[in-house]
């Protein structure tokens, strides 16, 4: 499954909420959106990522 966490449709926002952290208080929703990386690979947060200058 793919979602959008930064879309800006208030529908599409309600429905995440409703999906993710209903049960869970306000500021808890925009913090999980936050953490939600769909391209990133999450090897990339496991280790020190280092960038250089030839790659």
């Amino acid at each position: 499954m793919r979602l959008d966490p930064r879309t800006g449709d208030a529908g599409d926002l309600k429905a995440l909420r409703e999906m993710m952290c209903a049960g869970y208080p306000d500021d808890a929703f925009p913090q999980r959106l936050g953490g939600m990386q769909t391209d990133e690979s999450t090897t990339a947060h496991s280790g020190r990522a280092v960038g250089r200058a030839e790659t």
